[in-house]
């Protein structure tokens, strides 16, 4: 494709409905969407409780099937990382080595699940849940495990110790502040979530700080706290989000916490939103 095209940036919900409404309001042009993960763009609340129990696959969680993307003459590439962008040039650079010219650039790369810098944190066995390659990473992963420790008690955390207690291992969820999902729900609300774990078996930690993890020959064995060592051959963390800003940073936008944009999107430099 010679012709410059409306590029957009992560093959996520938003990504995808950008490209959506680009052509149904009338561009006629080339719209390249770009994911670098392995699926077409797909739901993500079922992989903490319907992925990990087994009960939907890859296949049951596609947003848009192939006949959509042709149908709308939308190119999407999947398994293909952006790994620069030319503002000058208005070219993005992708990790075979291509450049794509851009005649409008979208970055819908969301964000990225936070890690705990912590002493251990290195160990196997300690995991996130954001991708759908994560829930599939987990749910093998809890096959085999008795003890499960999750860090962070928010919605995320709660809902794989939900659905590691509903196959029947031993689960400890760890949270630093008093009460769980502080910052979404009042406290009426958590006592009520509190409730209904330690009533299905679910071990509360709250007002606990995690310090670092332990184990042998490479693997966790435990999550070091403030008040002691829980056991766990699997450490779920749910400790939220940080911003995946990389790309924008490195050519230079405007970000502070994320990528800076106006109240249509837009950020510093005109040809770019996010």
């Amino acid at each position: 494709m010679n012709e410059r095209a409306m590029v957009v940036i992560g093959a996520g919900q938003g990504g995808l409905q950008l490209a959506e409404s680009l052509r149904s309001e009338g561009w006629t042009g080339p719209i390249r969407l770009f994911g670098e993960e392995r699926y077409a763009p797909y739901n993500r609340p079922p992989l903490s409780k319907a992925v990990l129990a087994g009960e939907v696959g890859p296949d049951n969680l596609v947003i848009r099937g192939p006949e959509f993307f042709a149908k709308k003459g939308i190119d999407l590439v999947t398994d293909m990382r952006v790994v620069a962008i030319d503002r000058a040039a208005r070219d993005v650079v992708l990790a075979d080595g291509g450049r794509v010219a851009y005649e409008g650039l979208a970055l819908a790369t969301g964000s990225r699940a936070r890690t705990l810098p912590l002493p251990g944190a290195d160990l196997d066995g300690i995991v996130v849940l954001r991708t759908l390659d994560d829930a599939l990473d987990l749910k093998r992963r809890l096959a085999d495990a008795r003890s499960v420790a999750v860090v962070g008690g928010g919605f995320i955390g709660l809902e794989v110790a939900a659905s590691a207690r509903k196959l029947g291992r031993e689960v400890t969820v760890i949270e630093a502040v008093p009460r769980l999902m502080a910052r979404a729900v009042s406290p009426a609300v958590s006592d009520w979530y509190a409730a209904l774990h330690t009533g299905h078996g679910v071990r509360l930690l709250l007002s606990t700080g995690v310090t670092g993890f332990s184990g042998t020959d490479g693997r966790v064995g435990a999550v070091e706290t403030s008040v002691g060592s829980v056991a766990a051959d699997l450490v779920v963390v749910g400790v939220g989000v940080v911003p995946a800003d990389d790309l924008a940073r490195a050519c230079g936008l405007d970000c502070d916490r994320g990528v800076v944009v106006d109240d249509c999107s837009a950020t510093s430099d005109p040809a770019i939103v996010a």
